[in-house]
């Protein structure tokens, strides 16, 4: 049978590529509308907050035109410009914090955005009136989780993260939130955290996202813990249907868990989806269907995989779709094959199989000139054999003289040496028959 370790590995990589990437994190610039869709509202606090001035406000709103526009030099002169003000408060320096943050992250200066995000809550006491309003805190906070998780600072992330959870209402620890926390954990390889959180984001909706599940399956595959990772990928080939990826995973996994028959259920069902279409699942399937006795399926499968020329034509792949032919008793079909393949091939094996299918076919003089093939090309595991064929397609053509020499030359091997008596005796007997 096919081994699947290689294939899962594979797999899970995958699985983890796409956990990470289509997370809460995949936008690649981040504005306030950006940040503020990610998280659910916070309960607010009724504590007095501090003044804008119309001249800070003014400048603010006209630093947050030229981000939109991209024009971020402008952006910035307005902001540096700003921020020079000795009577700017709490709130106000906070604020223009906040705004050098959207800047810098629409560049990916992220780092800078970080530094940025951090002094706007340091300039912020929510309790005293002082800096940001608390919900403008918690976002801060949660954005500069989200940032952190950008520039790979997985630690910092949950710390960040972490903070915010214990501080924030829970109605906004919803599952984006939670699905970031457990992508956060999983880099630092908590993958207990991990399966919390990522079973609490998808319990938390009647729709959890295909990349939730997809993270919930990587920690299965970290662990090895195939069990769970079929069960759940049971659940994906229903609800995805159309993702190929699934099948295959799925394939492999019931293969590694002993399930074979199952595994080529999958696999087969995911070819008939047209899900198969690389060299390897399509060699890997017609395989399958030799195993598991339907040979000339499998030689359909290569078939149609060489026509398509998603399948190369190889010394290996020939001899596959040979031999499902040969296996099938579909002699004639698997001739062109054998002989492609026989002639690509480092030994003369295959010349050997292509004398019996053509002995099958009482092509007996092709049989014995492939059984000479077979010899001249040699590296044969068991000269023996091709001798005593050779005999066979001699005394199909009644060449009795040429038959005794092939037998004699099978008497050699010790494991044949016996059947070579046995139509030294019967070559014999017909010639004798023959001279009277």
């Amino acid at each position: 049978m096919i081994t699947s370790n290689r294939i899962i590995s594979g797999l899970c990589s995958a699985a983890i590529a796409l956990a990470v990437a289509a997370g809460p994190l995949a936008t690649a610039t981040v504005s306030t509308a950006v940040f503020a869709q990610e998280q659910a509202p916070v309960k607010p606090k009724t504590t007095k907050v501090q003044a804008m001035t119309k001249p800070t406000f003014d400048a603010l709103t006209a630093a947050q035109a030229a981000i939109e526009a991209k024009n971020y030099p402008e952006a910035k002169r307005v902001l540096d410009q700003i921020n020079l003000s000795e009577k700017l408060n709490e709130y106000e320096r906070a604020t223009i914090q906040q705004t050098y943050a959207y800047l810098y992250a629409e560049q990916e200066n992220y780092p800078s955005a970080i530094e940025a995000f951090r002094k706007s809550i340091q300039l912020s006491n929510p309790d005293e009136g002082l800096g940001l309003p608390f919900a403008q805190v918690l976002q801060t906070m949660y954005n500069l989780g989200q940032l952190y998780m950008v520039v790979e600072q997985y630690q910092q992330a949950v710390n960040q993260l972490e903070q915010w959870r214990k501080m924030a209402d829970p109605a906004a620890v919803n599952g984006n939130a939670l699905a970031l926390i457990a992508t956060a954990y999983f880099q630092l390889e908590n993958y207990d955290q991990t399966l919390v959180n990522i079973k609490q984001a998808i319990a938390s909706t009647q729709d959890p996202k295909e990349n939730w599940y997809q993270l919930q399956l990587a920690v299965y595959l970290e662990r090895e813990n195939y069990k769970d990772a079929a069960t759940l990928l049971e659940l994906l080939v229903v609800k995805f249907s159309g993702t190929r990826t699934y099948w295959i995973q799925l394939a492999a996994i019931y293969n590694e868990l002993g399930r074979d028959k199952d595994s080529f259920a999958i696999f087969d069902a995911a070819y008939k989806m047209g899900f198969l279409t690389d060299e390897k699942d399509l060699v890997r399937l017609a395989r399958l269907y030799m195993f598991n006795e339907n040979p000339y399926k499998g030689a359909v499968v290569m078939d149609k995989g060489f026509k398509a020329k998603s399948v190369e034509r190889t010394s290996e792949n020939l001899e596959v779709i040979a031999n499902a032919f040969f296996n099938s008793r579909e002699y004639k079909k698997a001739l062109p094959w054998l002989e492609e393949a026989a002639g690509k091939a480092k030994d003369g094996g295959l010349y050997m199989r292509l004398c019996q299918a053509q002995l099958q076919l009482n092509m007996n003089k092709d049989a014995e000139q492939s059984c000479d093939k077979a010899i001249d090309k040699g590296g044969l595991k068991d000269p023996g054999a091709v001798s005593l064929t050779k005999c066979i397609a001699q005394i199909e053509q009644k060449k009795w003289q040429s038959a005794t020499a092939s037998c004699n030359a099978a008497l050699k091997s010790k494991d044949r040496a016996k059947d070579a008596q046995q139509w030294l005796k019967y070559i014999e007997n017909r010639s004798a028959v023959a001279l009277k």
